[in-house]
C-alpha cells in the first residue's frame, strides 16, 4: 500500500509501518509530536532514532504495510 495508506491504518491501531527495502528490520511509528516518526530498528544495538527523513523511493513506494506492534 502507499505510504499516506498505511500511516493512516498505523494511526488507528498505534503501529509501526514497515517497507522490506529499509535496513536492520526498520519499523517507523508516524506520530503528531514533536518527534515526527519515530523510528526503532531490530538491530539491538542500535539507538531508537526520531525525525524519519524518508527518500523519494520511500515516498513513492506501493509496498508499505503496517506491522504488529511488538
Amino acid at each position: 500500500m502507499k505510504i499516506s495508506e498505511a500511516v493512516e491504518k498505523a494511526l488507528k491501531n498505534n503501529a509501526p509501518i514497515v517497507r522490506k527495502e529499509l535496513p536492520y528490520g526498520t519499523k517507523i511509528y508516524p506520530t503528531n509530536s514533536s518527534d515526527c516518526c519515530f523510528v526503532l530498528s531490530d538491530d539491538k544495538s542500535r539507538q531508537p532514532v526520531r525525525c524519519w527523513n524518508p527518500t523519494a523511493n520511500d515516498l513513492v513506494a506501493d509496498d508499505w504495510e503496517v506491522a504488529t506492534k511488538e
